[in-house]
C-alpha cells in the first residue's frame, strides 16, 4: 500500500511528517507496519505491504484511514481530492492503490534544478524534520546514506513484514 502525503499551500514536508506519524500510529493500531520515504518533490510517501489484498482494497482501506484523521484533524488534514481544500493542509492521497496511478519509487531521481531523489527515512527523521531542508536529499547524498543505514526499505520486502487488512 502506498499513501502519497501532500502539503497544500502553507505547509511542507515537515507537517507531512507530523501527519504521517499519525498515520503510522493508526495503521499500527490495525496491526500495519509502515516505512516512509520522501517523495523527491514536496511530500513523503508511507509504504506497507499488504496480504491477501488487491489495489482497490487497499486504496478503499487507506481512503477510509485518511477520511477518519480528517475527521479527527479538520484544521491539518484533508482526505478530498479537491485542490481549493488542500490550503494549510496536508493532502493524503489515498488514490495512489490504483493500478492506473504512478508514484515515484524508492530512489527515484527528480527532475529538478537541483535534482531530489526520493529517498527512504528512518522514523527518528521523520520525528526530528524541523525544516524541509532536513528532508532533501541528491544523488551526492546517497552513497553516504546507504553506507551508514542501509536500505531503510528492505524490511518492507521481508516475508512477515506484509499484514492482512483489517
Amino acid at each position: 500500500m502506498v499513501i502519497d502525503l501532500d502539503p497544500g499551500p502553507g505547509r511542507s514536508v515537515v507537517d507531512c511528517c507530523r501527519v504521517a506519524l499519525l498515520l503510522r500510529e493508526r495503521l499500527g493500531a490495525d496491526g500495519i507496519e509502515t516505512w516512509a520515504k520522501t517523495s523527491g518533490s514536496k511530500g513523503l510517501h508511507l509504504y506497507a505491504a499488504l496480504r491477501d489484498a488487491d489495489s482497490r482494497q487497499a486504496s478503499d482501506y487507506a481512503r477510509g484511514v485518511a477520511r477518519e484523521l480528517e475527521r479527527a484533524h479538520p484544521d491539518r488534514v484533508v482526505s478530498r481530492m479537491t485542490k481549493a481544500d488542500r490550503t494549510g493542509r496536508v493532502f493524503i492521497d489515498w488514490s495512489q492503490n490504483s493500478a492506473k496511478k504512478t508514484t515515484a519509487t524508492p530512489y527515484t531521481v527528480r527532475a529538478r534544478p537541483e535534482p531530489a531523489v526520493s529517498t527512504p527515512l528512518a522514523w527518528s527523521e521523520v520525528e526530528s524534520a524541523a525544516t524541509p531542508e532536513d528532508l532533501a536529499f541528491t544523488l551526492t547524498d546517497l552513497a553516504a546514506r546507504l553506507a551508514d543505514h542501509g536500505d531503510l526499505l528492505a524490511p518492507l520486502l521481508a516475508r512477515d513484514a506484509a499484514a492482512p487488512l483489517p
